[in-house]
């Protein structure tokens, strides 16, 4: 409910700052602008709130709801204003059906856009609000430090086993933040990404409106960011890399905006958009550098040194005015005011490289660049990661060399949401990019591509090599969708009608099947489809054993083993005969499981858990345990897990708040103002039975039930103990 008070304060701005771009602009780039520049103004909104509450300790429900009212009153006051003066309601009613209804544009762009619509944008919607948070780091990191600054009252650093809790970059986590304060549960967190998606869609279409593009390619610009694979895994989760992109896409839309229409509020949504991209992941800095320069360069020779160097003040206190609260909560728990010090014991890892050469450059832009070229056939993987080792052996590098690398290298195919390649999206745009350069002449776009490439090419000499950087590509990926869109125009005159339309069916399946959200159980439709069958199956008992031999006896032979009754194929089989086999083993339940795999059969609490089941398993059996008398529950890990599943799934089956917390944390958080909060509780959730024969004493222990790894103990009286060490 007060959700939507976000919601009227973000459509009013939009259609007020409509009115002012829509004669000027027309109505197609007007609502484009408005919607971007309405982003950057609520992103601008929340962090004032977060930043001034936090100050206060009144980070609360109450305050959010009475600041975003008192914002739709004003911005809803605004629209009228609006409204009397510059333009008429019917005016702007006309225009905004116009827009819905897609006039004055040709029947095959609007068949793609209502398409669009119904195969990717409304399922990835309905997904984002219908799932739950369940994305890997966002339990242990993202999400848990929301609830702490949700129980803190402020932003300020607390103690804590996960120190990337802390450091990490927050601004992605200051938008999700409200949708708690706002709504009282995680149902609408999902949204911000799903928004920064809309965004970065808009902005990318934008973008090849400066390099001249018709709206023919400004769509297939937009099209080719919405079908961006590991965008489509993004878009529904907590994560902040699409919010990253998206500030980092309108950033460098709004600096060739200003080159081409200089005003000193483009320049402002410019240097807001690069500022809060680096205040939402600092990889974006990177990517922006070589635009920066270019920027810097043409603002000085259009505008003249003063303007430039006004301008390059006014960055450095933008920066300095939104990353200076983050860096003073750093440098009061660390010392640094970046993250833990190198030789200190809080350190948990080294992303940047540990040394630059030009050799090293290279090869860490060709892993990078590996990343997207898996496909799902392990022959062809093994080769391509062959070439690229071959390669390396020219360097005279390792192929996995610690210095440049936190991962071992591999070519592979994953419908992982943190790791999807944009295999079809990078071979696109390597052949565009040749394309291009192969004609003469459009030096505005083989500029953007050649900024955005050497973007790639400082991200990847700066940090290290890891499997899980596919996600942090994306704002090259945002550039090569405007270069290709460019080249498909510009170059080879097509409109990308039957691209499209391939893109469709190819992100249909990563919506439906994405493993974390699976709709449709994709798992088992393709392997019907190529006719998988096992190379070989293991009994669980003797009658399985007995059914195996009946069903598949032709099949399969028997190969027993010390530890378990397994079977074997007995020859390499045709695919006809596979698809005998596989109606063999689907008639037994063989693919049970893949059939069911869907989160609409799926309980809210396991659904949290998709991308980890594993603790799922542990921990659903000690839910009933957990009695209504639960007031709180102390986290006593020996590793630095988090633990925003383990507090969502108990949420459902409780009628109160709870809060979760560590009792046990390192001693250099004890001195800061929130470790000396009282946290108290009657359970405990812990992983290591030592600790608690170490820590608690027996007789204040009422029960103590333990599941695979996980403990819970039940506490006789509540305690408020800490522990640090």
């Amino acid at each position: 409910m007060y959700f939507l008070l976000l919601i009227v304060s973000f459509t009013a701005t939009t259609l007020c700052l409509f009115s002012l771009y829509e004669a000027r602009n027309g109505p197609y780039t007007a609502i484009r602008l408005s919607f971007l520049i309405s982003l950057i103004l609520h992103a601008v909104v929340i962090f004032l709130y977060n930043e001034i509450f936090s100050y206060f300790n009144l980070i609360t429900p109450l305050t959010a709801r009475i600041y975003w009212l008192v914002m739709a009153l004003a911005t809803g006051g605004w629209l009228f204003y609006t409204l009397r003066g510059n333009i008429s309601v019917r005016h702007l009613y006309r225009q905004v059906e116009g827009i819905l209804r897609l006039t004055h544009i040709d029947g095959r762009s609007r068949f793609l856009v209502y398409t669009g619509l119904v195969l990717v944008i409304l399922p990835l919607l309905a997904l984002a609000l219908y799932a739950p948070p369940n994305n890997y780091d966002s339990h242990h990191y993202h999400l848990s430090r929301v609830l702490y600054w949700l129980a803190d009252q402020n932003l300020d650093h607390f103690p804590t086993m996960h120190v990337q809790q802390l450091y990490h970059n927050v601004f992605a986590e200051y938008l999700i933040l409200h949708s708690f304060l706002l709504v009282g549960s995680d149902q609408l967190a999902n949204l911000f990404q799903f928004g920064a998606m809309l965004g970065s869609v808009v902005a990318v279409s934008l973008l090849g409106k400066c390099l001249g593009l018709t709206y023919r390619g400004q769509l297939l610009a937009g099209i080719l960011m919405a079908c961006l694979p590991i965008g489509l895994f993004e878009s529904t989760t907590t994560q902040n890399d699409y919010v990253a992109c998206f500030f980092f896409i309108s950033f460098v839309f709004f600096g060739y905006w200003f080159l081409d229409r200089p005003t000193r509020l483009t320049l402002a949504w410019c240097l807001l958009s690069l500022v809060f991209g680096g205040f939402t992941k600092y990889t974006i800095l990177f990517f922006a550098l070589p635009f920066v320069l270019y920027f810097a360069w043409m603002i000085i020779k259009k505008q003249g040194f003063l303007f430039g160097l006004g301008t390059l003040t006014g960055a450095v206190l933008l920066f300095g005015l939104i990353f200076a609260p983050f860096f003073s909560r750093n440098y009061e728990a660390f010392g640094s005011i970046m993250s833990p010090k190198e030789d200190a014991r809080l350190v948990s890892e080294k992303i940047p490289v540990d040394k630059f050469s030009v050799p090293y450059s290279i090869s860490n832009v060709i892993k990078n660049a590996g990343l997207h070229i898996g496909l799902p056939y392990q022959p062809y993987n093994r080769r391509a990661e062959s070439v690229v080792a071959g390669i390396h052996r020219l360097l005279g590098v390792p192929l996995s060399e610690p210095a440049i690398s936190k991962d071992v290298f591999t070519v592979k195919f994953s419908m992982q949401e943190d790791m999807a390649p944009n295999t079809f999206h990078f071979f696109l745009l390597l052949i565009t990019a040749l394309i291009l350069f192969f004609h003469r002449g459009h030096w505005s776009a083989k500029l953007m591509f050649g900024l955005g490439l050497l973007g790639f090419v400082f991200f990847s000499s700066t940090f290290k090599f890891q499997q899980f950087s596919s996600r942090t590509h994306m704002p090259f990926f945002a550039i090569g969708c405007v270069i290709s869109a460019y080249t498909f125009q510009a170059v080879l005159k097509r409109t990308g009608f039957y691209l499209v339309l391939i893109l469709y069916v190819l992100s249909l399946t990563v919506v439906l099947g994405n493993p974390g959200k699976m709709v449709v159980p994709m798992r088992y439709l393709g392997k019907r489809l190529v006719a998988y069958i096992p190379s070989s199956i293991c009994s669980e008992n003797a009658n399985q054993r007995q059914l195996f031999q009946q069903v598949l006896g032709p099949y399969y032979v028997h190969t027993a083993t010390s530890y378990a009754q397994c079977y074997s194929v007995r020859r390499a089989y045709t695919y006809n005969e596979r698809k005998t086999i596989f109606h063999k083993l689907d008639s037994i339940d063989y693919y049970k499981h893949d059939k069911e795999e869907s989160i609409l059969f799926e309980s809210r609490a396991q659904a949290y858990f998709a991308n980890h089941i594993s603790e799922y398993d542990d921990y659903a059996p000690l839910l009933p345990y957990v009695g209504p008398d639960v007031q709180n529950i102390a986290m006593m890990f020996n590793n630095d897990s988090g633990f925003y599943h383990y507090w969502s799934a108990l949420s459902l089956q409780v009628d109160h708040p709870i809060r979760m917390a560590y009792n046990r944390y390192f001693s250099e958080y004890a001195d800061l103002p929130n470790a000396k909060r009282p946290f108290c509780y009657n359970y405990i959730l812990t992983n290591d039975i030592t600790l608690v024969h170490e820590l608690i004493k027996p007789d204040a222990i009422a029960d103590m039930h333990s599941s695979g790894k996980l403990i819970l103990i039940h506490l006789k009286q509540p305690s408020c103990q800490t522990y640090q060490f």
